[in-house]
């Protein structure tokens, strides 16, 4: 039975990961990338995640969490900008203000800290990512400039290569995820802001559950039957989460 993966980033890649060992299926990958590359922040594995992972790898319960992350900087320089007073617990820190907010945290054992700022988007381009400079982000945070981090955060966002804001997009109330023998998963069915920590736990509950369905089925004829339950089963709850990260209590 033969089956085609649109997409070769976190979800594409676990999907072809949960089917290409059964002998009855075979699998093919369409990517319009060249290669793979960091990024994106941070992605968090809360324990719905991690069994999930558990399942289709059977040995990631032994490994660190896995991270896709860029704009990294060292711990050193960070520390050194926002005093060690910030880094004597290890936990996520974040400040809120007027039209937006930054956060950081350590990661990869303490050599690196994620730091992240969030606006409010004042100039909606149908771009999913624009290179920023200085300017860009005093304008954006321009109330709180004087604050204790906020010019300091600055800095940090903006010692790397290419600076750039990527466009935080969402979508949970698609009618169906399946037509026919077709069906959308991850972030092409419920594109979710990261305000949950959810988006890579939701695409990776996908494949579980697309995987355990594909592995029972050995005809063409049961594949219909197959994703309709799938649709079932997974559509009421990614949109139940994609919701609440677009919610403002989230």
């Amino acid at each position: 039975m033969r089956v085609a993966v649109t997409g070769g980033g976190l979800a594409g890649a676990a999907i072809i990961n949960a089917l290409f060992r059964e002998p009855h299926l075979d699998v093919h990958k369409f990517e319009s990338a060249s290669e793979f590359s960091e990024r994106g922040q941070a992605i968090g594995l809360a324990i719905n995640a991690q069994r999930a992972l558990a399942r289709l790898l059977p040995d990631a319960e032994d490994r660190p969490a896995g991270l896709e992350h860029v704009n990294l900087v060292s711990y050193d320089k960070v520390s050194s900008k926002l005093g060690k007073k910030l880094f004597e617990e290890d936990r996520q820190y974040g400040w809120i203000g007027e039209g937006g907010l930054f956060m950081h945290d350590v990661l990869n054992d303490g050599q690196m800290v994620q730091c992240v700022g969030t606006s409010i988007d004042r100039n909606p381009s149908s771009e999913r990512g624009r290179s920023i400079d200085r300017q860009y982000l005093e304008n954006a945070f321009s109330e709180w400039l004087n604050g204790p981090v906020a010019g300091d955060m600055i800095d940090l966002l903006l010692d790397q290569e290419n600076p750039a804001v990527f466009a935080q997009r969402e979508h949970h109330d698609a009618a169906y995820y399946v037509k026919d023998n077709i069906c959308i998963a991850c972030d092409a069915a419920h594109g979710m802001t990261p305000w949950q920590g959810s988006g890579a736990a939701m695409a990776l509950e996908d494949v579980v559950v697309l995987g355990a369905l594909f592995t029972q089925r050995h005809s063409r004829s049961q594949i219909a039957g197959a994703l309709r339950a799938y649709d079932a089963i997974r559509r009421p709850r990614t949109q139940q989460i994609a919701a609440l990260a677009g919610s403002p209590a989230a």
